[in-house]
């Protein structure tokens, strides 16, 4: 027959309960402690607001424009232009005499005149004026015939009236042009020997 009677508890046994007592203590606590808030990093980014636009003043500053033959009048920019076609005209004819006495009214047209475009013109009628061998003066026409047509384009001289032609074959196959008041290719460099030599480029 078994000994029912409770054995003492030994001291071994006792720890041991009260060991286990404690942990289960220190679970249930960590168990039931809420969770610690996690630490949120908060970026703050500073807004700049953008400079205002800076407008600028409209300027007080006046340009003058100045016309470079401010001193010439339309009616002797057109006189000088009816100068230069009485040469032409006289050339196309070879007429060496002509187109000398051309040349010298034509000088009467620029003498006083201090603009430094007229005064371009003014070196080669000159030389115009200066012979009547028609060889000398074609020369003389083609840088005179280059000025003119600089003159009336800055002027307006002539404007809706003048063509522009060149011949292929004058001044030694080099080519010339000439002003003229009419369509029709008449030319001056070489006459009645090739009249009709050329064409047509612009009209002013």
């Amino acid at each position: 027959m078994f000994n029912l009677k409770q054995q003492p508890m030994t001291s071994t046994k006792k720890l041991g309960s009260l060991f286990m007592a404690i942990s289960l203590g220190f679970a249930f606590t960590a168990c039931n402690s809420p969770a610690p808030a996690e630490s949120e990093e908060t970026a703050t980014t500073e807004e700049v607001a953008p400079e205002p636009v800076k407008e600028e003043e409209p300027s007080t500053k006046v340009t003058k424009t100045v016309d470079i033959h401010e001193d010439i009048t339309p009616e002797h920019a057109e006189a000088i232009l009816d100068g230069y076609l009485k040469i032409k005209d006289a050339l196309v004819e070879s007429h060496g005499e002509d187109a000398q006495v051309a040349a010298t009214e034509f000088l009467a047209l620029l003498d006083h005149e201090s603009d430094a475009m007229v005064a371009d013109l003014r070196g080669d009628v000159q030389s115009i004026a200066d012979s009547a061998d028609k060889h000398t003066q074609r020369n003389h026409f083609h840088t005179l015939s280059h000025n003119m047509y600089v003159f009336a384009k800055s002027t307006g001289a002539g404007k809706g009236r003048l063509h522009v032609h060149h011949c292929p074959m004058a001044m030694n196959h080099e080519g010339g042009h000439w002003i003229s008041d009419n369509t029709e290719v008449v030319n001056p460099y070489f006459g009645e020997h090739m009249l009709n030599c050329g064409k047509l480029e612009e009209s002013l």
